[in-house]
């Protein structure tokens, strides 16, 4: 399997996560965000996830529901934002989640 490198292009952050993240390839299967003070709400993401990580952010409001889409996702970690809401057990029956680390406020 061939995993494209983003690290390089040119994408910069300031606070928030840029709307070209919803863009990247289906070739992109690992993003991780994870200690960089990002705010506001996790944006709509790639289909083709295997691993995502946004923890030690501060990201706010619920989980979006076009996560629950992510059937080859394996590994989330959204710990340590101030997240709300629940976490519902709708993840696709054959989601290959393994790992779920997150601390949500009801």
């Amino acid at each position: 399997m061939v995993q494209k490198d983003h690290r390089d292009e040119g994408m910069h952050f300031d606070n928030t996560i840029p709307f070209q993240i919803t863009k990247l390839s289906t070739t992109s299967i690992v993003i991780d965000l994870s200690s960089n003070r990002i705010k506001g709400d996790i944006p709509v993401l790639p289909t083709s996830l295997t691993y995502f990580s946004i923890a030690n952010n501060e990201f706010t409001g619920s989980i979006p529901s076009s996560m629950y889409s992510l059937d080859k996702l394996q590994i989330l970690d959204m710990s340590n934002n101030k997240l709300s809401g629940i976490i519902p057990d709708i993840f696709p029956l054959n989601c290959n989640l393994k790992t779920l680390t997150s601390a949500v406020k009801y």
